[in-house]
């Protein structure tokens, strides 16, 4: 009697036409209805657009999150209509991926995800602790102590992480962590300064390898890109390494006389890129009109093929919009 239902339905709502099915799944304003009839196609590509449904329906999901394709259950772990009760089931799935889903899931409740924080899989964790932290900030110092490096780069990362505990994971022996603290909102430029000034009397700020890319290098070169301080972006504007250079002309906070003694960088690659960086400021505008006109002179890029004529041209364009 209820396959004889079903098909009764399937010959209301369903179609013949496998492209009307597909928009059918995939439209939210088709009712819950219709897509539990188009959950049970034989193509899996119309049941994966069925799970990503905002409108289909828990008894739907929850069928559908038992099916033997990869795509319809990851979808299912997606989808905002899915209760914290089989988000829990689908948390034990040996899928990484699937898991790293249900972590990512608002509807993921706080048991779940400090059961995913200890998954085997850098993903999942990382996820779920965002997911965590973002439902409650205050769980953060409960993980404070943990010896994963995975969820001490996740506390690090975290947007609304406390400035004073950043302070404390600066001082990490890590330096992935140091860096993800630098590049962190929430950080405090004077912690930021109080490291530099500690690599600085050790002697470590102006030393790198003949190839950057040393823990070192690239510590130096995330305060580079990161920091607001004047005297540390005018110190490290001499640094031998001319990434670090290139960090600085990044870097908005450094100033437009900075940028004016980049353009006469040894390395074309500076000097290229610091013409970009001021072709995108806007002020100061008397500065900046002087600058724009030492870019309209340029004849060539010393040590580079590159040809300075779209620079010379935009600079000529922005002159003309700030007169």
């Amino acid at each position: 009697m209820l396959d004889e239902l079903e098909d009764l339905q399937n010959q209301l709502f369903g179609s013949n036409n496998e492209d009307d099915d597909a928009d059918k799944a995939s439209n939210p304003d088709t009712s819950s209805e219709e897509l539990k009839i188009l959950s049970k196609s034989k193509d899996e590509n119309i049941r994966q657009s069925v799970a990503e449904n905002p409108n289909t329906d828990q008894e739907t999901l929850e069928k559908l999150s038992n099916d033997k394709d990869y795509y319809v259950k990851l979808s299912v772990a997606s989808n905002k209509n899915c209760n914290t009760e089989l988000l829990s089931s689908l948390a034990e799935d040996e899928n990484e991926n699937i898991r790293s889903a249900v972590a990512k899931n608002i509807n993921c409740s706080s048991d779940t995800l400090k059961k995913l924080a200890e998954d085997e899989d850098k993903n999942v964790v990382e996820s779920a602790l965002h997911n965590l932290f973002t439902k409650n900030e205050n769980l953060i110092s409960d993980y404070l102590d943990s010896e994963n490096d995975t969820v001490l780069m996740s506390i690090a990362s975290f947007n609304k992480t406390d400035p004073e505990i950043l302070k404390k994971l600066i001082s990490s022996d890590d330096k992935n962590i140091i860096k993800t603290v630098i590049k962190n909102p929430n950080v405090e430029q004077a912690i930021i300064d109080t490291l530099y000034e500690s690599l600085k009397n050790k002697g470590e700020i102006f030393e790198t390898d003949d190839a950057f890319g040393s823990f070192m290098d690239t510590l130096v070169y995330s305060i580079a890109s990161y920091s607001s301080n004047p005297k540390i972006i005018t110190e490290l504007s001499t640094h031998q390494s001319y990434e670090i250079r290139e960090a600085l002309v990044l870097n908005p906070n450094t100033n437009l006389d900075l940028l004016e003694k980049f353009l006469n960088d040894d390395s074309p690659t500076v000097v290229i890129e610091t013409v970009s960086q001021i072709l995108n400021r806007d002020k100061p505008k008397e500065k900046l009109k002087a600058l724009l006109v030492k870019i309209t002179e340029i004849k060539e890029f010393k040590n580079s093929s590159e040809d300075p004529a779209y620079y010379t041209e935009r600079a000529a364009e922005k002159l003309k919009e700030l007169d």
